[in-house]
């Protein structure tokens, strides 16, 4: 019973949680709508680097407030980097904050992303860039033409599932 009930406490304060991010969120989004006329722009993230994120979904929000979805990932990431291999690649690049982390190796970095709208990001961050490549293409078992769906609200949602993106 007093597992259960600590269970059911703490799913309460996660939801309590997101939805106190997810406020922060929209005032945030709204707050750069009317500062800059537009919802994209430069974020400094937790590595100090910078991205340039739609302010309208909410991943660019948690990437900007709490760092990368896997901590030890991307630890793994800046430790690979540092060894400076002959390239890295940043397989579902997102906004690019993986790319970001290893930049300062040097070492040459095929960014791949096929959301348009973060390709777009991407290309606005990183193509001035020598060492790093954007390449807008979705990575399949097989050599085909696909429908990518995803949620503007929530850029790590894509899928070439429709119910998957939503």
């Amino acid at each position: 019973s007093g597992s259960i009930m600590m269970g059911l406490s703490r799913r309460i304060a996660n939801g309590l949680r997101w939805r106190c991010d997810r406020l922060r969120y929209e005032w945030r989004h709204r707050w750069a709508q009317w500062r800059h006329g537009s919802t994209c722009q430069y974020v400094t993230i937790w590595s100090g680097a910078r991205l340039w994120v739609d302010q309208r979904d909410f991943r660019a929000y948690e990437i900007q407030q709490r760092g990368p979805s896997s901590g030890a990932g991307f630890t793994a990431w800046r430790l690979y980097a540092a060894q400076r291999p002959d390239l890295m690649i940043d397989a579902g690049a997102n906004y690019g904050e993986y790319t970001a982390a290893a930049l300062p190796s040097g070492v040459p970095i095929l960014a791949i992303e096929p959301n348009p709208a973060l390709v777009a990001c991407l290309h606005r961050r990183f193509d001035r860039v020598r060492h790093v490549m954007v390449c807008p293409v979705a990575l399949g078992a097989r050599d085909e033409m696909r429908t990518l769906y995803w949620a503007p609200q929530y850029s790590g949602r894509g899928s070439f599932s429709l119910a998957s993106a939503q």
